[in-house]
């Protein structure tokens, strides 16, 4: 159970979500492998272009190809990092050669127009189609062009990603913990930070023999390397728990995917241990967001509770009787800003019928420290860990910052584009 536990709480960590239906194209991702491109694979990732015609010109765009190499530490093949955050890590390097499983990646927001171009067989020219709007993909052309716009931005010194939608920074020490959210789209003043402290809080109860506290702080956790690039940053971090000087729980390494608009955190859960004979019964476990006291006047509402309550540091009668069971997706929103989060669950979890509960406590006089903020205004998941098999399953957890004009129902519309919007290629 250890494995599942510590693995759920990387997942669980910052997070994240997607791209739109027109009324959000704006924040919309296009991803293309190099499956969908038989023309181009094997082909050297320096010489592909990406440009759009507009207003009868050629403009490049910002886009970005990343790689995957066999690591032989997760037996997979993993994204390829640029930079290592430790010199005794040795990141696997790429061959720069686009393959079938590695993406193209731009936004949708950046296509234009329908152009007339000449493809030949030694300068491929292909053409990219999302309904009424096009890019130009080249290989190898005569006059190459890069844009030199990036939509999102890291800083590894302060470990602090800056994209369009929002604003995340982590701990140094604790790099598991994130200490501040901005979201972009608040409708008063300058954008603020909205987050006390992203909390874990977890027992786990071993039949016959011990039980083990979790908090984001007696979390074991490095970063072990990143790439960052126009329209994402991968941001790979290694957790583990640890009992004095013995490591209870297999590490987890997992890839925090930043984009503009959302972040996505596709975790693998290896559980070797079935919670269910293993744990007692009143291991429990909670992680989610505590927001400062600034959010306060914003609403809630979830799947399971579409009329909306106040986040006001008072809980009231219909924010106690929140329905709490098989929640998957919860919505703050107001002029402070807003977030969507949702958590994805691998099948087979839902087959056995295991699924986040949503934690929910709104009270300015309950405190759980460590507090910058004194009291909860806290919104998250709770799972329940006796319900857990053993085996390897993979959850994805979804934040997205949406536009500022977001408004309560708009939820199904940007759920509606987890996946890359389609495209045809010739």
């Amino acid at each position: 159970m250890f494995s599942f536990s510590k693995k759920i709480i990387v997942a669980f960590l910052f997070l994240f979500l997607t791209p739109s239906t027109p009324a959000f194209s704006n924040i919309s991702v296009v991803e293309i492998s190099g499956k969908q491109i038989p023309e181009l694979q094997g082909k050297e990732i320096s010489k592909i272009n990406l440009r759009v015609f507009r207003q009868g010109q050629w403009k490049p765009i910002p886009f970005q190809i990343d790689e995957k190499s066999y690591d032989p530490l997760s037996k997979s093949r993993r994204w390829v990092l640029d930079q290592a955050f430790s010199r005794r890590t040795d990141l696997v390097p790429g061959d720069g050669k686009w393959d079938e499983d590695e993406s193209l990646l731009f936004m949708s927001k950046d296509m234009a127009e329908k152009a007339l171009v000449e493809s030949t067989p030694e300068h491929p020219v292909l053409e990219i189609r999302s309904g009424s709007a096009y890019a130009y993909l080249f290989y190898d052309p005569k006059n190459f062009a890069l844009s030199s716009e990036s939509y999102v931005k890291y800083n590894p010194a302060a470990d602090e990603v800056d994209a369009l939608g929002y604003k995340n920074s982590f701990s140094l020490e604790h790099p598991i913990i994130q200490e501040a959210l901005i979201p972009k789209n608040q409708k008063v003043g300058k954008p603020e930070n909205i987050l006390d402290r992203f909390k874990i809080r977890m027992l786990l109860g071993i039949k016959h023999f011990f039980d083990v506290h979790v908090e984001e702080d007696n979390i074991t956790a490095k970063r072990v390397g990143y790439r960052a690039g126009p329209i994402r940053i991968i941001r790979r971090l290694a957790a583990y728990k640890s009992l004095g000087p013995f490591r209870v729980t297999p590490k987890a390494v997992t890839d925090f995917l930043f984009y503009p608009y959302f972040v996505q955190i596709p975790s693998q859960l290896d559980n070797p241990i079935d919670g269910r004979k293993i744990l007692n019964p009143d291991s429990k476990g909670f992680a989610g967001f505590d927001f400062t006291r600034f959010f306060y006047g914003s609403k809630f509402y979830s799947e399971k509770n579409i009329k909306p309550v106040w986040v006001d540091g008072t809980m009231s009668g219909e924010e106690k009787n929140l329905v709490t069971k098989d929640v998957n997706w919860w919505v703050v929103t107001g002029n402070q800003g807003s977030l969507l989060v949702r958590m994805d669950w691998d099948p087979r979890l839902l087959k056995e019928g295991i699924s986040c509960d949503l934690y929910y406590r709104d009270d300015q006089k309950n405190l759980k420290p460590p507090e910058m903020d004194p009291g909860e205004a806290f919104v998250g998941f709770a799972l329940d860990f006796t319900k857990i098999p053993a085996g390897n399953y993979m959850i994805y957890v979804n934040e997205i910052f949406p536009p500022a004009d977001f408004k309560i129902g708009d939820e199904k519309k940007i759920f509606g584009q987890v996946l890359s919007p389609s495209v045809e290629i010739r």
